[in-house]
């Protein structure tokens, strides 16, 4: 029954250390949100803008016709359209990825710090709770900036990770395996 109640407050330890870190970066580190990004810039949205001279004075980008190409003998033309939110998501997909790459480093740090203080805890189960809060917290930061990644730093990620997974295994497991001896 201590073992039980060890693995319950070690998975809660986990569980609420991943969230506080998570939820204090975004309690002091806002997020970019879309609404302060391009809520000015559909400013009518019952206007039309039929031509590019139209839609660039609006703010936004004009995106020419497209000819759909049919098995048909005639290829049919569409009409150009204007995006009025092209500049603003452009600048938020941009302070998106940095403020990603931020939490990534902040995310990254904090669990590598948390790690290497897991060793020093005497208690065996509450080590284990931040130890394995701490792989949340990688986990979470590194979701969050993955699909900006190139493939070459998602590679050399996975290959660092694994390298820190197979050392935290051997010392564990290893220290644990003196205690029981």
């Amino acid at each position: 029954m201590a073992n039980v109640k060890r693995i319950i407050v070690s998975a809660a330890i986990a569980i609420v250390f991943a969230f506080f870190v998570g939820y204090f970066i975004s309690a002091f580190y806002a997020e970019p949100r879309y609404e302060v990004y391009c809520n000015e810039s559909i400013s009518n949205p019952n206007v039309m803008y039929n031509s590019s001279d139209s839609c660039e004075q609006a703010g936004g980008k004009w995106n020419p016709p497209y000819i759909y190409e049919y098995k048909s003998p005639a290829p049919t033309e569409a009409q150009g359209y204007c995006d009025l939110t092209y500049y603003c998501s452009q600048k938020l997909q941009k302070d998106s990825e940095i403020y990603n790459r931020n939490v990534f480093f902040i995310t990254s740090l904090i669990g590598i710090i948390t790690i290497i203080v897991s060793f020093f805890l005497t208690l065996e189960f509450v080590s284990n709770g931040f130890l394995t809060g701490a792989i949340f917290l990688i986990i979470y930061g590194t979701i969050r900036y993955w699909g900006f990644m190139s493939d070459k730093i998602k590679a050399i990620m996975l290959g660092l990770t694994l390298v820190l997974l197979v050392w935290i295994a051997y010392k564990k497991l290893n220290k644990e395996n003196k205690k029981r001896k």
